[in-house]
């Protein structure tokens, strides 16, 4: 799975998925409006075609917790769904003189946000007081609040403040560039929680709704520039996905590869381990360059084997190999096993890691029949095994060989 800050990954597919489904207009009968004007603080002039953002202040959401590396849809939508039983979100968007109307409001308080590029994101002012340590299952204190009531009209107006911006290049240690690197520039105070899914909600269909932030993403000479953040103290990193692939043929997809390695991830200005950043600051309005990152593969190696059942011997056809490095835990790498158990992981320094497998489990072809015009293969679960975990130490050489053997669980059972 992509890494959050840079990339929605499968919890953001999953948020924008229940969107679609939920009753978010209120009848008639019971609706009140908000009406306002987005200035831009540095210049006191409009902010046109600004997103607006409505977000129901919901009270005792349930804590926030880490999410972990490569959790699945089915983890994921199960620690959402607590959170959205208390969601209400209205997105509009400015026009030309900076003014907005939202209509259709159900009765309630709300957080009113502003989006505009180069601002302050309303995320960034959300995460910032999360780092600061506010307490996040209860309504924040310091953030625009409007009551709405029932065929009432409310009135609230906002100004954006001028975010901080860094630039810089992301280049291979040979000197050419890196293309297609996302950028995410993350907080030193972050400890790696997640936000509650009600501020997941401000990115959501943030293109629908104006003020739309794009990805900042490497581009073909390299260069990078991330705008619209909190004044604060920062690292930042540079994440490739690599070796992901993807096949149709004859209607039948098989995303099997697609993301099944671990992206690799990059620090500035050139370690693989977080604790090798360096710490920059960013100040209101200012920007800062020079920000340069160099992904160094150079002095990387791969780690391979098989993984197979403990009992015959044989290659599971299922399971996801990660290492993790024993002195830093925000250095990952990854892979997936193949159709045999054989795995590789690629780019991978020097270094003593944690090897764990899990998800591992026998399977065979889905008998299912698809009515659409396309057939997704999944492949139906016949018998689970036991999680492994094993030391390793990458020298100066690629290590190979590597044979995990797994137990089978002990109900055998597809959970």
């Amino acid at each position: 799975m992509m890494r959050a800050n840079g990339i929605w990954g499968v919890r953001g597919w999953v948020l924008a998925s229940m969107l679609c489904g939920l009753p978010m207009v209120a009848s008639a009968q019971q609706a009140g409006s908000v009406t306002g004007h987005v200035i831009c603080g540095d210049t006191q002039r409009p902010a046109r075609f600004a997103g607006v953002l409505l977000l129901g202040v919901a009270k005792d959401l349930p804590s926030p917790a880490p999410l972990k590396p490569g959790a699945d849809a089915a983890a994921v939508t199960a620690m959402t769904n607590a959170e959205f039983n208390l969601l209400n979100v209205v997105r509009t968007q400015t026009g030309m003189d900076g003014s907005y109307t939202v209509a259709n409001v159900a009765p309630g308080d709300y957080y009113v946000f502003a989006s505009v590029p180069g601002y302050v994101q309303p995320k960034a002012m959300v995460r910032a007081a999360m780092d600061a340590g506010a307490d996040m299952t209860k309504p924040l204190p310091g953030f625009q609040v409007v009551h709405v009531s029932a065929e009432g009209s409310a009135s609230a107006d906002i100004t954006v403040e001028r975010g901080g911006a860094v630039t810089g290049h992301v280049m291979w240690d040979d000197g050419s560039p890196a293309a297609g690197a996302v950028i995410s520039v993350v907080s030193t105070k972050s400890d790696g929680k997640r936000l509650p899914s009600l501020f997941q909600m401000l990115d959501v269909g943030a293109g629908m709704g104006g003020g739309y932030v794009p990805m900042p993403v490497s581009d073909d000479v390299g260069q990078y520039r991330v705008a619209g953040l909190a004044p604060g103290e920062y690292v930042v990193e540079a994440t490739m996905q690599v070796r992901s692939n993807f096949s149709m043929q004859r209607g039948v997809v098989n995303m099997r590869g697609l993301g099944a390695e671990i992206p690799l991830v990059a620090y500035a200005p050139a370690s693989f381990q977080k604790s090798g950043a360096k710490p920059i600051t960013v100040s209101a309005g200012q920007e800062q360059s020079g920000e340069d990152i160099t992904i160094g593969l150079t002095g990387t190696h791969s780690v391979s084997g098989r993984v197979v059942s403990a009992e015959d011997g044989h290659g599971l056809n299922l399971g996801s190999v990660k290492l993790t490095d024993a002195s830093d835990k925000d250095l990952v790498r990854g892979a997936a096993v193949d159709a045999s158990g054989n795995f590789t992981v690629v780019f991978v320094p020097a270094g003593t890691y944690n090897l764990t497998v899990t998800q591992g489990a026998d399977t065979e072809p889905s008998k299912r029949k698809s009515t659409t015009m396309m057939l997704i293969t999944m492949p139906e679960v016949v018998r689970n095994y036991e999680d492994g975990l094993q030391s390793v130490v990458v020298g100066n050489t690629d290590l190979v060989g590597l044979n995990i053997a797994l137990q089978p669980s002990k109900s055998g059972k597809p959970e």
